[in-house]
């Protein structure tokens, strides 16, 4: 009777025993679950992050392009300029020769 209650002692521990270990191997799962989640998340961000990155050195590229579009175009609009005071001053001799001789 003694040896009996000790097994029935003994196997109510090892059920307990048990217990415990089926939660702390769900607690484990539970635990790598979130770290699996967290992992993930920090691999969207840094995606994200990429791609801000890219994003941004796009635009610089397209502002560097058009920078050397805008000098571009200054440059021949001076160059127009230079044509329009020459085209000008040529007009202004024609006029002074044509007074002369009249």
């Amino acid at each position: 009777s003694a040896f009996r209650s000790k097994e029935e002692s003994f196997s109510l521990k090892m059920e307990a025993l048990e217990k415990d270990k089926i939660g702390a191997t769900q607690t484990s799962q539970k635990h790598c679950d979130e770290k699996k989640q967290i992992q993930k998340q920090l691999i969207d961000s840094n995606n994200q992050k990429d791609a801000l990155v890219r994003k941004m050195e796009a635009m610089g590229e397209t502002n560097a392009e058009s920078a050397g579009s805008y000098r571009a175009l200054q440059e021949e609009n001076s160059i127009f300029q230079q044509q329009l005071i020459n085209t000008q001053s040529s007009h202004k001799s024609h006029i002074q020769n044509f007074e002369t001789k009249l």
